[in-house]
């Protein structure tokens, strides 16, 4: 077999694309050799089936046999050649006939084989007529005896010359001789075969590209669905400010993403494992199946059908998610790297949660501390209203001292002077020192 490939066309899909295997007449094969040498499509083969138009013993269903058997199970078949071998039902699955009806119509248009026809003129092509003995020895004839079998209902041979296969002229005339028919050598070269052959491959490249870029279409549109799915659920999750039931949004999550069997999540705290949501039987176990991942990011589960990865807030493992029993299990590594892609943001989610618990408890600390300051501010004013009072009360007190002091330092000198002025006569009665008379009798003494 040859390969080729056919100008480079990219694929737009990683899938791989079927092989394709075209099948040709021996009879052409230096025509064939030399148009795929410009070619480099390694999935394009060619294989050469014997000649089997002149009968003998390569009959129709030792040709389908032949191209059944050179079939690759992964590769299309593409048949060239007599059209009688897929009217009569002979060709195998996954062959199909392509190009014109017959042999001499791959090297000259069809139109020109309908005129030759009608004009008795027997078309042949270079690799033909090199072993034009052995085929009609294939045919019952002896190639040394002329036969009038050619000469009967034609007048002419056109050797369709595509310049790759020389003809000897002894092998011309021999023919002549042996069909009793003059031989023209038409110069045609191999542009038409090129045409048909570039054609059909590209036609092949064309349907394989429309198929992948409708995959990737899909896939596309698949992957976009699921992003938007994901970044709904998150936001979803990122609204929630308390980590248990962030948890069991992350566990629905999951459920959504993956329709596993089984979701489990183990947070990892600054004092070491959490309780394990949901809690199960086999809590124990589960737990130590979760731990194993730390410090390698994710791993597989032991059936491939899930798998365990750390939740990180930056480089930190605040929980470890495991889902088990994806269901498909075929996808479960997309699946993974989906779950690793969104493990960022769940850490977020969880810090954040630890972070608003930290936060209201500061919080609820700092009111109580509040709270306190205020009772104390408040005791704190009583007693400076009552230190503010006494202060009043020492005030008045000093200033009836001061006025008793001045009243009877003036007394002491009236009494000096023998004078007590009248204006002090009410003080004194006012002091409590006694009335008027006992004022005035304890002056008379003095005088006295």
């Amino acid at each position: 077999m040859l390969s080729w490939n056919l100008g480079g066309i990219p694929s737009l899909s990683e899938q791989v694309a079927s092989d394709l295997t075209l099948f040709f007449c021996e009879s052409f094969r230096e025509e064939i050799i030399r148009i795929a040498t410009s070619f480099t499509d390694p999935r394009v083969k060619v294989c050469f089936y014997p000649h089997f138009c002149t009968a003998g013993v390569h009959n129709l269903e030792s040709i389908a046999t032949f191209i059944r058997d050179n079939l690759p199970s992964n590769s299309q078949g593409l048949f060239f050649g007599d059209v009688v071998l897929a009217r009569r039902g002979f060709l195998p699955d996954g062959v199909v006939h392509a190009g014109p009806d017959s042999c001499t119509s791959l090297l000259a248009p069809e139109e020109l084989g309908s005129w030759c026809s009608l004009q008795g003129i027997f078309l042949v092509h270079p690799g033909w007529l090199l072993s034009w003995k052995e085929h009609v020895c294939a045919m019952g004839f002896d190639p040394g005896v002329p036969t009038t079998f050619y000469s009967s209902n034609l007048r002419e041979t056109y050797l369709l010359d595509t310049g790759v296969c020389p003809v000897s002229p002894e092998c011309i005339r021999s023919f002549e001789t042996f069909s009793g028919l003059p031989v023209r050598v038409i110069p045609i070269g191999l542009s038409h075969l090129r045409g048909i052959v570039e054609s059909v491959v590209l036609r092949w490249q064309l349907t394989g590209i429309r198929a992948s870029g409708s995959q990737e279409l899909s896939a596309a549109l698949e992957s976009q669905a699921r992003q938007m799915a994901v970044m709904t659920l998150l936001s979803d999750i990122a609204r929630v400010s308390e980590e248990e039931e962030v948890i069991l949004r992350i566990i629905m999550t999951c459920e959504a993403l993956f329709a596993p069997r089984r979701v489990l999540y183990l947070p990892v705290l600054p004092e070491g494992p959490g309780k394990l949501f949901p809690s199960c039987q086999d809590e124990g176990q589960k737990k130590d199946e979760l731990l194993a991942v730390l410090g390698s990011e994710y791993t597989l589960t032991s059936e491939a059908d899930g798998f365990i990865v750390e939740v990180l807030y930056k480089q930190e493992t605040v929980g470890i998610l495991g889902v088990f029993g994806v269901s498909i299990p075929e996808r479960v590594r997309e699946y993974l790297n989906l779950a690793l892609s969104i493990a960022r943001s769940l850490g977020l989610a969880i810090r954040n949660s630890r972070s608003w618990k930290e936060i209201k408890t500061i919080q609820a600390a700092l009111e109580g501390a509040n709270n306190e300051l205020r009772d104390n501010n408040e005791e704190l004013h009583a007693i400076s209203q009552e230190l503010q009072a006494s202060n009043h009360e020492l005030f008045k007190s000093q200033q009836e001292i001061l006025e008793r002091e001045q009243f009877i330092n003036e007394i002491v000198r009236s009494a000096h002077v023998g004078i007590v002025p009248v204006m002090l006569i009410p003080a004194w009665v006012a002091l409590g020192q006694g009335s008027f008379n006992d004022w005035w009798g304890s002056r008379a003494g003095v005088t006295s």
